[in-house]
Formats: C-alpha cells, structure tokens, sequence
C-alpha cells in the first residue's frame, strides 16, 4: 500500500493548480532540513510542506538567504487571503502550507517540523520508533490497529532510540519502503509477525551471552 495514497486534483486551492494534478500529496514527520516544497498555486506563491499539520517552521529560505516569518493562520482559505510583506513568508501550521511575500530569485527551501496530528492516541512522531509507528498506522489505504501493533518490540525500541529524526517524501512511495527508509539509519529491521503484529528491532553489537 502506498505511504498515504493523497495526491493533488488539480481543481485549484487547498487542490493545487493544474500543474501538480495527480502528483503525491508531500508528507513530512519529525525534524526535516533543506527540503523543497511543492508549488501549489504559482499565482499566490502557495507551497505545500505536508499533507499533515505541522508544529513549526524553522527557517524558509530563497537561494540560502533567510526569509522573515510574518504570520501564522489556520486555514488555507485565511492564507490564500492574507496579504504577506515582500521578503516575508507566512504559514498555515494547521494545514501544512506557506505562502512568501515575493517572486523567489533562486529555489526555495525550508526547515520545518511536521506531522503534528494525534493518530491513534499517538501525539506528533519524532523518534525513529514513533515515525514508523506512524506510517504503519496513520494514513492510506491500509492501516495496521494499534492491536496489531507488537507495544513490546515497539516500546523497547523508542526506549533506546529516542534521538529526534525527520523524513520527507514528496515522491510516490509504499509504507514498506518507506519503513525501510526509517529503520535502516540505526541498522534496524521491521517484521511482521506469525501473529500479525508488526515488530521493530535493530542489529546490537553481540556482547550479551549466547542463547545456545
């Protein structure tokens, strides 16, 4: 199944300009840096961070020079209607969106923290554990219930790797190779189980004693 099966219709607004009609929808969770944004409406200078609320942005940036933060608001409607300074930018965090004040010169790139969204009981992702916790239980067309979920394997691991991350994809990808893409940082491995359960776990240097 795909990461989150949304993408863009093209219709306009929160939809996106006919320029990005049928492109994946861009996801981001935990810390993301010096990621490229999608260029929803080219009239308004409107991009897309995430299909998902996002808790902050850190830096908007044209060409590596920093834009100034103007306002934050909490909807696409109310920041497709605000007026934003030149040189600025301003920011929907409820919906996952800025808007800059002008025409960028050179690329724009962002640092932000996203996924803010309660799924499943489960507050904004960070951590490797928690990220992939996320992606097998948040969004798309198939999901995993937090019954099938192994809590032991999961709660041992976001015990010892609690170091904040981030992913970003804004590229058609399957929830399988995205969780490859999360474990693999910390030589992790994902698994489901005889039972049905998901389970994480990572390579340990062979120090305990052996089992036989």
């Amino acid at each position: 199944a795909e990461l989150h099966g949304l993408r863009y219709g093209g219709t306009g607004g929160a939809d996106g300009d006919a320029a990005v009609a049928g492109a994946m929808k861009p996801y981001g969770v935990g810390t993301v840096e010096n990621v490229e944004p999608v260029a929803i409406n080219a009239t308004l200078l409107l991009f897309a961070l995430s299909c998902s609320s996002i808790t902050g942005v850190d830096e908007v940036r044209d060409g590596g020079v920093p834009l100034d933060f103007d306002a934050d608001y909490a909807s696409y409607a109310a920041l497709a209607a605000a007026t934003v300074p030149a040189g600025n930018y301003s920011t929907c965090l409820a919906e996952g969106f800025i808007r800059l004040g002008s025409t960028p010169v050179y690329g724009i790139t962002v640092d932000f923290r996203g996924d803010a969204d309660t799924i499943g009981g489960l507050g904004a992702p960070t951590t490797i554990g928690t990220i992939a916790r996320r992606i097998a239980t948040g969004r798309g067309s198939l999901t995993l219930s937090q019954s099938q979920i192994d809590t032991v394997s999961f709660g041992s691991f976001e015990a010892e790797r609690t170091a904040v991350v981030g992913f970003y994809w804004r590229e058609p990808i399957s929830k399988a190779e995205a969780l490859d893409e999360v474990m693999s940082g910390t030589l992790g491995w994902w698994t489901v189980r005889l039972n049905g359960k998901l389970a994480i776990g990572y390579m340990r240097e062979p120090t305990d004693a052996p089992a036989l």
